[in-house]
């Protein structure tokens, strides 16, 4: 692990910027990186703080909450190094104040465990620590200062988002091309089972039987040659 590492700036007039960081790793049940401290040359030091699955108690299985049903399949299946909380803290004249928070929300659909929604938190809330935590009935309790950004409503079967909506916009689709690898478009207020493509240069969507077909519905059967 990386425990510290320092740069240095150098500008005009043989000026210096000097950024330290020190690197902690503070839970020994899955020794993620947990926090980053940036020194500043100006006295400052920013904190972010990251938190895991594993840095939560009460995360059961038979939990009635999705989101906590989701952290322990999560587990269950060795996906604990997605960040689910993360705080950025400045340190300034020995005051901490919070510059950011952001929350990822899980649920279970297709057997695996999906981003649902994202959550932040306004600058504004004051310099107390945000507190989330499950309860000890299973239920997650997220800092009431939270405020949802977007809400990611549906993913195809291979785990690609095709539907997802801004708090303060409209519904938006995507549709996937090459292989279903790629988003090729893209719909404002509709959802994606409303929207419908077709493409000359998608492989299996013409009427070969070797899948080679360039020409959409109608094209020469049985390859070229």
């Amino acid at each position: 692990h990386l425990f510290r590492s320092k740069q240095t700036v150098f500008g005009d007039n043989n000026t210096q910027h000097v950024t330290e960081k020190r690197y902690y790793y503070d839970n020994d049940k899955h020794l993620l990186l947990s926090r980053v401290a940036t020194d500043n040359s100006d006295g400052t030091t920013q904190m972010i703080i990251t938190k895991y699955t594993g840095d939560y108690d009460n995360v059961v299985s038979t939990s009635p909450d999705a989101m906590v049903k989701a952290m322990a399949y999560m587990q269950s299946t060795n996906q604990i190094s997605k960040p689910l909380e993360t705080q950025v803290w400045l340190k300034k004249n020995s005051i901490f104040s919070i510059r950011s928070a952001k929350l990822n929300s899980y649920g279970l659909g297709n057997k695996a465990a999906r981003m649902d929604a994202q959550f932040s938190e306004p600058t504004t809330s004051g310099a107390s620590i945000v507190t989330s935590y499950i309860t000890a009935s299973g239920k997650f309790m997220r800092d009431t200062r939270y405020i949802r950004d977007v809400s990611l409503n549906k993913y195809s079967s291979e785990g690609l988002l095709t539907d997802f909506q801004p708090t303060s916009g409209e519904r938006i689709s995507v549709l996937y091309g090459y292989n279903k690898s790629l988003p090729i478009a893209k719909a404002v207020n509709a959802t994606s089972d409303q929207i419908f493509h077709t493409s000359f240069e998608e492989p299996l969507e013409g009427n070969s039987t070797l899948g080679d077909s360039k020409t959409g519905d109608r094209s020469k059967t049985n390859g070229f040659i």
